[in-house]
């Protein structure tokens, strides 16, 4: 494994400015301190992504600080490498975030097949479709409903755009995200 194993990219835009960082997942949250300083800007739309599958995240202080990141942010989308491998309890934060979050997008693992019938539990995908699911109804429940649940789309390739985007329309569907979405 290279120097790349566990790089995390954060672009963050707000109050008129884009950042993207690209650090070890342990230093996200001190990285963006290095570069706002005092400034604290307001982040409205944060993407995370990861090029890695197999990242160790064994640090536990950066996770009750990198969900401040996203305190303001009106739109997340979280990639397919940082979403099953993100900590344990990231989407329970994610609930925590005020109502000004109303759109959040995942990418869909490129190797997912278009799913058919209900999915094992123990399937990793099967996992992160549930929490998914979990994450979009507690909020409705909470009053504080999504306006739109979306695929994430970061390939540039249409066949694997094609298949994600089958897998996604299936997932909304058989689960009935709509029920819990409500577009301003």
């Amino acid at each position: 494994m290279g120097d790349d194993y566990d790089r995390f990219t954060l672009r963050a835009t707000g109050d008129g400015i884009v950042f993207t960082i690209e650090s070890d997942f342990s230093s996200i949250v001190e990285t963006w301190q290095d570069l706002t300083g005092y400034a604290e800007p307001t982040i409205r739309h944060v993407r995370l992504e990861n090029s890695s599958e197999e990242v160790d995240l064994t640090s536990d202080s950066v996770y009750n600080t990198i969900i401040s990141l996203f305190a303001d942010a009106h739109t997340i989308e979280v990639g397919r490498g940082c979403l099953g491998l993100f900590y344990t309890g990231f989407l329970d934060d994610l609930d925590q975030l005020g109502s000004q979050l109303k759109t959040i997008r995942f990418e869909v693992p490129e190797d997912t097949e278009p799913l058919r019938g209900p999915v094992r539990y123990e399937d990793r995908v099967g996992y992160l479709l549930d929490d998914i699911e979990d994450l979009v109804r507690y909020r409705f429940e909470q009053g504080q409903p999504f306006s739109l649940v979306e695929r994430m789309v970061a390939s540039d390739n249409e066949e694997v755009n094609r298949r994600q985007a089958d897998v996604w329309r299936s997932f909304y569907r058989d689960r009935c995200l709509d029920q819990y979405v409500r577009p301003e």
